[in-house]
């Protein structure tokens, strides 16, 4: 196998730095997101909705772009994402659904990546572009979501938790953000919306992204 690891330890996935003939060549994104603490970098748009995908997933506890820089043959290859769950770890390559196969390109190939990745107890996927365009109004609604919750950070909310739940309703559904803020009026509305999305990014509620982008009509329930 001609894979290995420049400088960095399989167990300590970091993000590797981008060079000016990188920023260049691809369509680069700099973006602040929350479970990636540092600021994020993303050499393509599909890169940055999986990201946001992944943002939206309780079982994802954290991931890393870019994670590995790996020598292969006289070039390197760089994975797109490793990702930690609670159950699991694994490293995700995204390519054009025409090179979801065995499709020969120029850097290793599948077998290659399973066999070094295996290795070390990291599971491979290739996620397809298309498999994020299929979920593209997903993933922007979340882009958005984690954006205002980045933003939001030193603003204290626990106050809020309480109310938003009582008028959420344990099980309830096809409750509309409007509807919601406009009954929790005794309380500040910038506040109660963070409050909300907060609880909505910790699994406590969630929300219908799936067919209609987040805005004000987007329907909460509790789960």
């Amino acid at each position: 196998m001609n894979l290995r690891l420049a400088k960095l330890n399989v167990n300590n996935p970091k993000q590797c730095n981008l060079n000016a003939k990188t920023l260049v060549k691809h369509d680069f994104y700099e973006k602040c997101m929350l479970k990636h603490p540092l600021r994020s970098h993303f050499t393509s748009r599909f890169a940055l909705l999986y990201a946001a995908l992944l943002e939206s997933k309780n079982s994802v506890l954290s991931y890393v772009p870019r994670p590995y820089k790996i020598a292969y043959q006289k070039t390197f290859y760089y994975p797109d994402v490793h990702v930690t769950t609670k159950k699991t770890r694994f490293v995700v390559d995204i390519v054009p659904a025409s090179l979801s196969g065995n499709v020969k390109s120029a850097g290793p190939s599948i077998e290659e990546k399973n066999a070094f990745f295996s290795a070390v107890d990291i599971s491979y996927k290739v996620i397809t572009t298309k498999e994020i365009i299929n979920k593209q109004i997903k993933a922007e609604s979340w882009l958005d979501i984690v954006q205002r919750l980045y933003l939001a950070r030193p603003i204290d909310t626990d106050f809020e938790y309480k109310t938003i739940l009582t008028l959420c309703g344990y099980g309830k559904t096809n409750t509309t953000l409007y509807k919601i803020l406009e009954d929790a009026s005794e309380l500040d509305i910038y506040r109660a919306e963070i409050a909300l999305l907060r609880l909505v990014f910790d699994g406590r509620l969630k929300i219908d992204v799936s067919k209609h982008s987040f805005n004000h009509h987007t329907k909460v329930s509790a789960k």
